[in-house]
């Protein structure tokens, strides 16, 4: 069976997702698919990912995450905050 990665012809290096919806989705697909050490970043608010998320991570802490993942998200720790959704349920914004 053919990868995402495969079929969306997604070279090796920095891949950008935009889009209107379902970029999330996407990108904990290819995050499980792609070979290779993964590094999730943002420039809007994203339920949090599926991996390990570094909270405004010096590079050291992250090599030494790395050492371990093979998948992380990285945000800022200054604008996270948390917010009560309509269900009652707390999603987290992640910024960078």
């Amino acid at each position: 069976m053919t990868k995402l990665y495969e079929a969306l012809k997604i070279p090796r290096g920095i891949t950008s997702v935009v889009g209107g919806g379902g970029k999330t989705r996407l990108l904990d697909e290819l995050s499980l698919q792609l070979p290779g050490k993964v590094l999730r970043l943002t420039t809007t608010r994203i339920h949090p990912p599926q991996c390990p998320c570094l909270i405004n991570p010096r590079v050291s802490e992250m090599r030494q995450a790395f050492e371990e993942e093979r998948v992380l998200c990285v945000a800022s720790y200054a604008l996270v905050r948390q917010k009560r959704r309509q269900r009652g349920k707390l999603r987290l914004r992640f910024f960078i």
